[in-house]
């Protein structure tokens, strides 16, 4: 995000406001890209902080906040990416699926 407001909009919020509008049609959604910041720094700010605390958090909590982060992911990459950052965001996404369906298919044996 540092580098986005300092390479391509040169530290200006209304900058961001108008790229995101032009973008997905929806200027506030800058609002969720900040929220995503919040949200990622956050969690990994409590994995290292206190690593114990951060594995007995509910399942459903540690769900919430990873379906987040993917779906900002998801979107940023697969949907409003192009070329070949979509690609690799659908390779990324389809290994990630992938790889989800084995864990949970070994846990059932």
């Amino acid at each position: 995000m540092v580098c986005a407001f300092h390479f391509y909009h040169d530290w200006s919020h209304q900058k961001a406001f108008e790229h995101t509008e032009r973008e997905s049609g929806f200027g506030a959604g800058v609002f969720v890209n900040y929220l995503f910041l919040l949200v990622w720094a956050g969690d990994a700010l409590y994995w290292w902080l206190a690593p114990s605390r951060y594995d007995e958090r509910r399942a459903w909590i540690g769900f919430l906040v990873h379906s987040f982060l993917a779906f900002i992911i998801f979107s940023a990459t697969v949907v409003f990416g192009a070329g070949g950052i979509r690609w690799f965001g659908a390779v990324m996404f389809a290994e990630l699926g992938g790889s989800w369906i084995l864990q949970r298919s070994r846990q059932q044996k």
